[in-house]
């Protein structure tokens, strides 16, 4: 629906690469916290469609997937979501022929371990230290 309504509102945009980063947001919106494998393959259909959605609008554009992070590692169900999560997004991005960014990875490689220190109170948002390694991340990708 937001790519939509950014379609609509932008007409005649051109992008060289498309960054397409899901969050544990769009997980609980297709209930796939509860490994439901129709659950699952509601978000796999719905990734397909978005990335042909894209290519049939900004044809040659490069389309990469982004992984998507977990929220604060003592939430444990999220974790293993999140896992399950990018399994289908490394899955949809070699059917469809697309890049994959992997954030969750990088985090891990860069600072020895993914914990509470990147996290708001709320445990979901990133703070300001994880805000920082992900604008690093994302400063690389568009360099």
């Amino acid at each position: 629906e937001e790519f939509v309504r950014y379609r609509d509102a932008h007409p005649g945009q051109h992008f060289d690469r498309i960054l397409v980063a899901y969050g544990t947001n769009d997980i609980r919106y297709h209930r796939a916290f509860s490994h439901d494998p129709r659950a699952m393959d509601s978000l796999r259909v719905a990734l397909c469609e978005l990335v042909e959605a894209l290519r049939e609008t900004y044809g040659g554009a490069e389309i990469v997937l982004a992984d998507v992070l977990p929220l604060r590692p003592d939430f444990d169900y999220t974790v293993r979501a999140v896992h399950t999560y990018n399994d289908i997004i490394r899955h949809v991005a070699d059917l469809k022929g697309c890049g994959v960014v992997c954030w969750l990875e990088e985090f891990l490689t860069r600072e020895r371990m993914f914990n509470n220190r990147y996290f708001s109170k709320d445990g979901v948002h990133l703070n300001r230290y994880g805000y920082a390694v992900l604008h690093d991340l994302i400063y690389h990708f568009c360099s």
